[in-house]
């Protein structure tokens, strides 16, 4: 967002330094006294049109930024799968466990 603020200031740089000096110009005209009479040019002046200070559009530039980097949906986690086609009972684990530690020769 910074990135794309900072280049909208570089590339309306022209325009933002005339509305600067516009608005400064009218800060001096303000301040000098107000029974002066306004010559030929001062007129001309105040005829012509001010500058327009170029706006960011922010939200304009939150949009573009979403639709070129959407927001990553992360799946729900996956569960593992549990094999359970061969259901065997306590009794049954506690004998094979007992016939294996049997075939080797050990005691429980």
């Amino acid at each position: 967002m910074n990135e794309a603020a900072e280049k909208f200031k570089e590339d309306n740089r022209e325009a933002i330094e005339a509305f600067e000096k516009w608005q400064e110009e009218e800060r001096i005209k303000a301040s000098q006294e107000y029974g002066e009479e306004l010559d030929d040019e001062d007129e001309e002046a105040e005829n012509k049109e001010p500058p327009v200070m170029p706006e960011f559009n922010k939200e304009e530039m939150e949009e573009k930024f979403d639709d070129e980097f959407p927001e990553v949906e992360i799946p729900q986690e996956v569960v593992d799968e549990v094999d359970n086609d061969w259901v065997m009972a306590e009794e049954e684990w506690d004998s094979l466990i007992n016939s294996y530690y049997a075939a080797k020769g050990e005691s429980i």
